[in-house]
């Protein structure tokens, strides 16, 4: 089944735009790319399973929208680097990041290795840092930063391990420092709890009818519920150099 959205979009403002997507091979960050791309972003689709990305990015070229390929690791430091010298070679900057990465498996505290300790915290958090981090050399002129959060990040999880919830946290922890440090350079950071987002969270010209427009979408059942917030919360950084409530 196709994941465009089945309504007509308006314009936000985000043709042009250069996005950096993780995870995008598959699930939420999957979805997100396809969002981006049908808005009129160029996606750069990241993940570490190629094969995984190769349908996403024919989907949207069939969709007439523009995207590349990137597999990478996004927990290695060198490839990281690597990657976002490689997009700001081709395409001069990165205006838009989403750290979609994570996930966590049950696991009783006592079973818990500090070698799966550590695995499950570069998976969920030390991705998100390295990306923001190469991401945001990259911005001169602003830009946003969306790390995919959890609710276990506010609460635990009832479902993963500690080390999930102490990653997610931390997630949210990182995302707090980096607005604040980030917002005077124009580059907004903000958390999204896993699987809800708006179109406010990517876009400079978001309406209200931009928002009902996803959240119909969402009903339908092609994509995840959204988070309820006004559109003019969310302002382009190029025209406003605050951060973000997170």
């Amino acid at each position: 089944m196709s994941l465009a959205p089945p309504d007509p979009v308006a314009d936000l403002g985000l043709r042009g735009t250069i996005a950096v997507v993780t995870a995008a091979g598959r699930g939420i960050g999957r979805a997100t790319a396809l969002l981006l791309a049908r808005w009129g972003a160029t996606v750069i689709a990241v993940d570490r399973d190629a094969e995984a990305l190769a349908p996403v990015v024919e989907e949207m070229v069939r969709l007439g929208c523009r995207a590349e390929a990137a597999p990478a690791d996004v927990c290695d430091e060198t490839a990281v680097a690597a990657l976002f010298a490689s997009v700001a070679e081709r395409h001069s900057r990165v205006d838009i990041l989403v750290n979609a990465v994570g996930g966590g498996k049950p696991a009783a505290l006592e079973t818990i290795s500090a070698a799966e300790w550590t695995r499950m915290l570069d998976f969920n958090v030390t991705s998100c840092f390295l990306c923001a981090r190469e991401a945001a050399r990259h911005m001169p002129d602003g830009g946003r930063i969306v790390n995919v959060a959890s609710l276990a990040g506010v609460s635990t999880s009832q479902l993963q391990g500690a080390h999930y919830t102490a990653g997610k946290a931390a997630v949210i922890g990182l995302t707090r420092h980096l607005a604040r440090e980030l917002g005077p350079r124009g580059i907004r950071v903000m958390r999204s709890p896993r699987g809800r987002r708006s179109p406010s969270a990517f876009a400079p010209r978001c309406t209200q009818s931009g928002n009902e427009s996803w959240r119909r979408g969402c009903r339908s059942g092609g994509w995840p519920r959204p988070t309820i917030r006004p559109a003019s919360s969310f302002s382009w950084p190029r025209h406003s150099p605050r951060t973000s409530p997170v």
